[in-house]
């Protein structure tokens, strides 16, 4: 990767920016290197790792976005899941309600037929 490649602007990532860093600064401790040189290399590799650093911010707050999303539909979820429970126990309990008094009517029809 470079900074101008064939007229298009490209970043290095944030790995190979501080790679980049320690590079230059030892490059720099062993010999001698103009200074304006330096200040430059430093300077693109500190916008570089700016740029990488505010991509990773917004790449942080979509994420977290989705998981509050995702929770508050986990949290819908779960609720309509405790009321569908419900509405089908008292469904269970109405149908078993009358079903017995069916049955009590039919037993009594039935006695009141053979006897």
């Amino acid at each position: 990767m470079g900074h101008e490649a064939g007229g298009k602007l490209s970043f290095f990532t944030l790995s190979e920016s501080i790679l980049i860093s320690i590079c230059v600064i030892n490059y720099c401790v062993h010999c001698t290197v103009n200074s304006s040189t330096l200040k430059r290399t430093l300077r693109i590799n500190n916008r570089d790792l700016a740029r990488a650093l505010e991509l990773k911010k917004l790449e942080l707050h979509s994420a977290q976005n989705l998981i509050m999303k995702l929770r508050t539909e986990n949290q819908s979820l779960l609720h309509e899941k405790v009321q569908l429970r419900t509405s089908s126990n008292v469904q269970s309990d109405f149908e078993q309600e009358v079903n017995r008094r069916v049955n009590v009517s039919i037993k009594l029809d039935l006695d009141t037929y053979l006897s």
